[in-house]
């Protein structure tokens, strides 16, 4: 019984589970910052998760992953602004996001195309891992990867 431990991996055949010993959504909630963000994402990193793709250059950036069509969809979506504050009834703007980079680990990635603009984007390469730079994010943009 360690009072100092915060969270327990436990391994169940193939993947990970994390069990949190405090309510970290109701911290969250009160105390919205980066360290938070950062223990969640060092949290993910100690379970070996390896995702698709990962960006990097703003904490504000949120990814998911869609496949369609033998195409494999990033969607990225800016959460930067006053979205979590209780007395925000109405925003009056979204600061733009990047410059990012995003990390694509996947094999033989031929194009990527940024939509909405159907932008084709350079595909730059770090250890034998692709990547794409962006400029900027303003609220969503989404990369169609072929």
């Amino acid at each position: 019984n360690n009072p100092s431990v915060c969270a327990i991996n436990k391994k169940i055949g193939k993947g990970t589970i994390t069990f949190l010993c405090f309510d970290f959504a109701s911290h969250y909630n009160k105390n919205v910052s980066s360290v938070m963000k950062n223990f969640v994402k060092t949290l993910v990193n100690s379970t070996g998760f390896n995702p698709l793709a990962q960006v990097e250059g703003s904490s504000y950036a949120q990814l998911s992953i869609t496949k369609k069509d033998n195409k494999t969809i990033v969607s990225i979506n800016n959460l930067a602004g006053d979205s979590q504050l209780p007395n925000v009834r109405a925003w009056g703007e979204v600061p733009k996001i990047g410059p990012l980079k995003v990390k694509l680990r996947m094999d033989n990635v031929k194009k990527v195309t940024r939509m909405p603009e159907n932008r084709n984007l350079k595909i730059h390469y770090e250890n034998g891992t692709p990547y794409v730079k962006l400029n900027s994010v303003h609220i969503h943009t989404a990369l169609v990867i072929e």
